[in-house]
């Protein structure tokens, strides 16, 4: 072949190589979790084999409950984002494109998350000229390992039984991008 017949393979190149790079990069992180996995659950049974303390135990055991779905959710593709506060934002699939709602389904269906919420950002306050900023809505599932609270009893002073609850450890989550688009830019097409 002649040199000016492979100019336009380069191209190509460049985006065979970038390809590869991310499934090296997600494998990388499938298999950090899964060795994390493994190294928590043999900490687990050497806690146990030691008789430590409940609370250490139940901490580690928290963490290989969470690790399990973090490994399931990577291998089944999903990319792991920064974790965004979305107490409370719902979502309407009617503002949702097709290939979102595709996403969604697919998500919804895998059983892979605990929930599925919409982090749709705020508008930004408006400058005095041109359009308000919008913010790209994001679909993300999340894994997670719910709050422990252990009720405790102790007696009162005149030696009667009192109960109250204490909360040992917190809610512990990751999430996952399911999808995202940028509602300014949506054709119909893609809509309908």
């Amino acid at each position: 072949m002649t040199e000016q017949a492979l100019q336009p393979l380069e191209p190509m190149k460049a985006v065979i190589t970038a390809v590869q790079d991310i499934l090296e990069v997600r494998q990388t992180w499938v298999t950090g979790k899964a060795q994390e996995l493994a190294q928590v659950e043999q900490a687990v049974r050497e806690l146990k084999a030691a008789k430590a303390g409940e609370g250490r135990v139940r901490r580690a055991e928290r963490r290989v409950a969470l690790l399990r779905k973090v490994v399931k959710a990577l291998q089944a593709g999903y990319i792991p984002i920064p974790r965004f506060n979305i107490n409370g934002q719902a979502f309407s699939i009617e503002e949702m494109p097709l290939k979102a709602i595709a996403a969604y389904n697919e998500a919804q269906q895998s059983g892979v998350f605990d929930e599925i919420m919409a982090v749709t950002g705020r508008q930004a306050r408006r400058r005095g000229w041109g359009r308000e900023h919008q913010r790209d809505p994001l679909i993300v599932g999340i894994v997670e390992v719910p709050a422990v609270t252990v009720l405790r009893s102790d007696t009162d002073s005149k030696g009667l039984p009192i109960q109250f609850r204490v909360e040992v450890e917190p809610p512990h989550e990751e999430q996952f991008l399911i999808a995202w688009w940028r509602p300014e830019d949506l054709r119909p097409e893609e809509v309908y």
